[in-house]
């Protein structure tokens, strides 16, 4: 089963160095998934006005691109400015010029604060998921929402590490995850409770999961990875559907917030390190 990946393509002054910056991160480890990719691209197509014959970052266009957008979080204006100081020091190492973003112009005041789901909640939630019903374009997403939602739960996983897993990397008969390259590209076992492992077997049988399968154990519908935006997505309309809703929090709880009310988290051991 291959893996498969859309195919994105740029047409801004940095086409080229774009390609060489995901080929390079990629190299190194990290996760440059379809998201990231999308905000290079973006980043690309910011600068399709400037012409030059060599490609540059000057101070105008790192700030212009880093400006304060209305109505947008201070969250978001960060990102920008990480994803454009990157840049910028990958393209000097390649003896080009660029400006590259202090230090101390990444700095943002704002404290998360992570929103606490109660035991009643989750269990709303997971209802929820177990009623989702048969949908033609995701003919097996009322098999897999109420095992992602269990494992991002019971495991504490990022919705990353969650949609990365392979088939091989479920143990279901020790009932242990193998989390690889995640944060810090750092690879980790992670224990499952005896009922999650017994949810996963019931899981697997259902989709047809065999030893030799090596495609993704939440496959989406054309069997490549999952975006995790399309999560975000049904995880909003679950938090609808269990009637939560939280006051003061403009967006609602996110889909990361399902791990922090297991507050006594499984030991997980480093693995590769």
């Amino acid at each position: 089963m291959k893996d498969k990946e859309r195919i994105i393509t740029f047409c801004g002054p940095f086409k080229k160095l774009c390609y060489k910056y995901i080929s390079y991160k990629r190299s190194l480890g990290y996760d440059f998934g379809t998201t990231t990719v999308y905000s290079i691209r973006n980043m690309d197509r910011f600068f399709r006005n400037y012409h030059f014959d060599t490609p540059r970052l000057t101070k105008e266009m790192v700030l212009s691109f880093t400006a304060y957008r209305e109505n947008e979080s201070l969250k978001t204006q960060h990102y920008r400015m990480c994803l454009i100081r990157q840049f910028a020091i990958f393209i000097t190492t390649l003896s080009y010029d660029a400006y590259i973003l202090p230090v101390e112009f990444m700095k943002i005041g704002k404290v998360f604060t992570p929103c606490i789901l109660t035991y009643d909640e989750i269990s709303r939630i997971i209802k929820a998921s177990d009623n989702l019903k048969i949908h033609k374009n995701s003919p097996n997403q009322h098999i897999i929402y109420p095992v992602l939602i269990r494992m991002l739960y019971g495991c504490g996983l990022r919705i990353s590490e969650a949609l990365s897993l392979k088939v091989s990397d479920v143990n279901l008969k020790d009932g242990i995850l193998t989390v690889t390259k995640s944060k810090f590209n750092k690879s980790r076992l992670v224990p499952m409770s005896v009922s999650l492992t017994k949810i996963c077997n019931n899981y697997a049988a259902k989709m047809n999961f065999d030893i030799e399968d090596s495609g993704y154990f939440f496959p989406a519908p054309d069997k490549g990875r999952y975006n995790r935006n399309v999560i975000y997505v049904k995880f909003k309309n679950l938090l609808k559907k269990a009637g939560i809703v939280r006051i003061g929090y403009a967006s609602g709880p996110r889909l990361h917030d399902l791990s922090y009310p297991n507050l006594n988290k499984i030991q997980t051991f480093l693995k590769y390190a």
